[in-house]
């Protein structure tokens, strides 16, 4: 046996290992509430059984929901073929998309390094990514970020090989209408990667300008059908919906709209700090190692800092973007770890073959050590899914259509995705889960807290933090989507078994608007207390997007503004009423 096909051995034992984990995950993760809306023709409940359902489906979504058509098309069909079939396809993806920021790095062949290289992606992408739950395992978030980040990379792969000079297909028809599919797709994908694939292109088309580079015909057809979906995607009509009934039509303020940007972007980056600390650190190791004139190689430096522009580039649109969650961010890490591999292979002579390996040797431990608690993770998170589905055919079959659910034993962090039900039958995601299932109701057991808001209330994410004497975690975190008539304006949140010192609400992201609070109930072992409004405001301490707020007549009433408006209520055991 060759040295290189001991290489290539080597390599693909580590694909089929990273392959099978992420497998396993995808498996041991349960569809959600949001993966099953998608398993009906939208607006209608009718079940989606065939092609032209997801078509209809589909037009209803680009009239009022969002213009991910596409993404959201590949969501129905799975839902429609089945979980299985997506657990294996995904888990490819991800190894796909593993390939690509290879590929991108400038690793055209199989060496004695490539598996030192796909490692070290890994890694990257692992403690790198803002989000890792709710975009690589969960159904619907993996198609809406990681794919489509593969889209993206999949079609600026001949730009990355017209840099060098290289032509990756052949100037025919069939490299014109390759390149006319990966551009539509590319760019009818997702706001943020579409952003991100745009700016890419016009700092690369600057480059063959500046360079007066030569580049085959089919990379202008590429770029003009990734404008033509960009386009499609930007101005779906439910996109100006969608901004519209946030709020942000009728009282916009652009400055304040761009300081609210700012908070997002400065939470992302402490969501991605490893990748960005490597990043300069590299950085500094080649200004250092270049004035000692060991490494100049400005070519792969300019290289380098296109895909790192790109990707900071890429998000100073959100500035004004009503919402900016840690994983629209997701595309764009990609390209700041593609930055940090092809920096390391321009400065990777200068550094000791020893301290390569014990780094290495670290990252490699804490990986393992990461992934294995999130294996055991999400192995509760499946065997609580499967003791309720076991539940559900069992009161199905007694004739009992009604049927109370045990709570998940984990809450959404950074690795692990839980879009909980809650304790009340007409909140939004019991609705879709008893459709689901063909059942009447589900309900979630175990205590609760419940707020009673009123009808001209923010509608949107409302979420509660416990603090029982180790501050505020996610893991002691709990959340729902206020949707005002639609649950009655009556909001359910989980409620610990501990005592609770003091208490974080966060509300929805919004320009300026109001939350009505009539009555805040807790509901444990049975027993109901209430807080006494009254005493609640000289407890309450603003801390984020709280314009005011005031107590009149046993009612909280709150002016919020921002990206994450959130406010603290101190002492909170001692505002608990005596039992109703």
């Amino acid at each position: 046996m060759t040295y290189k096909n001991i290489t290539k051995y080597i390599l693909y034992s580590i694909l089929l290992l990273f392959f099978f984990y992420f497998l396993i995950i995808n498996i041991l993760m349960p569809l959600t509430p949001d993966d099953f809306s998608r398993a009906t023709v939208s607006h209608t409940g009718k079940k989606i059984t065939n092609i032209w359902d997801i078509v209809y489906s589909q037009y209803y979504f680009y009239q009022v929901v969002n213009g991910r058509a596409i993404v959201h098309a590949f969501v129905e069909l799975f839902m429609m073929l089945g979980k299985d079939l997506f657990n294996i396809i995904n888990s490819l993806v991800f190894i796909s998309l593993c390939v690509l920021i290879l590929i991108h790095s400038g690793i055209k062949e199989i060496n004695k390094f490539v598996g030192f290289h796909f490692i070290l992606v890994v890694i990257l992408l692992w403690f790198g990514l803002p989000s890792i739950g709710d975009t690589i395992f969960w159904l619907s978030g993996s198609v809406n970020y990681l794919w489509t980040a593969v889209f993206s990379l999949s079609f600026l792969l001949p730009f990355r090989f017209a840099i060098e000079g290289k032509e990756l297909l052949n100037s025919n028809k069939k490299a014109h209408i390759l390149m006319l599919a990966l551009g539509l797709l590319a760019g009818w994908s997702h706001e943020n990667t579409a952003m991100l694939t745009g700016c890419f292109l016009f700092f690369i088309f600057l480059y063959f300008w500046f360079g007066k580079i030569k580049i085959a015909r089919y990379l202008y057809t590429g770029a003009l059908s990734f404008v033509i979906g960009a386009l499609f995607l930007f101005l779906a009509p439910a996109n100006f919906n969608r901004v519209k009934s946030m709020g942000y039509t009728d009282n916009y303020d652009l400055w304040r709209q761009v300081k609210i940007g700012f908070e997002s972007i400065k939470y992302i980056l402490k969501s991605s700090q490893f990748i960005f600390v490597l990043f300069f650190f590299l950085i500094l190791i080649y200004i250092w190692t270049s004035k000692r004139s060991r490494v100049k190689n400005n070519k792969a430096i300019i290289q380098v800092l296109i895909y790192f522009s790109a990707a900071c580039v890429s998000i100073i649109p959100m500035l004004v973007s009503p919402e900016f969650p840690p994983r629209s961010f997701f595309a764009s890490a990609t390209f700041v770890v593609i930055s940090i591999v092809m920096l390391y292979r321009v400065i990777s002579t200068e550094i000791n073959s020893s301290l390569k390996v014990i780094s290495l040797f670290i990252l490699g431990i804490l990986l393992v050590m990461s992934m294995s608690r999130v294996y055991l993770d999400y192995n509760k998170i499946h065997e609580t899914h499967t003791a309720r589905e076991a539940l559900i055919t069992e009161s199905k079959q007694k004739g009992i259509y009604s049927v109370s659910l045990p709570k998940m034993p984990l809450a959404t962090d950074k690795y692990i995705f839980v879009y909980e039900i809650n304790k009340s039958p007409d909140y939004i995601a019991n609705g879709v889960y008893a459709q689901y299932y063909d059942l009447d109701s589900v309900v979630l057991e175990g205590d609760y807290l419940k707020v009673y808001t009123t009808d001209d209330s923010l509608a949107g994410w409302y979420k509660i933090y416990y603090d029982s004497g180790q501050s505020f975690r996610e893991k002691e975190s709990t959340y729902v989507i206020h949707a005002t008539a639609l649950d009655k304006n009556q909001l359910y949140f989980n409620y610990p078994e501990t005592e609770i010192k003091q208490l974080r609400l966060d509300f929805p992201a919004s320009a300026t608007a109001n939350v009505t609070i009539e009555k805040i109930v807790i509901n444990q072992n049975g027993v109901a207390k209430e807080i006494d409004m009254d005493k609640l405001e000289k407890n309450i301490q603003p801390v984020s997007g709280i314009l005011n707020y005031s107590v009149d007549k046993s009612v909280l009433k709150i002016s919020i503004e921002g990206e994450n408006p959130h406010l603290i209520i101190r002492n909170f055991n001692e505002l608990v009423e005596t039992t109703k």
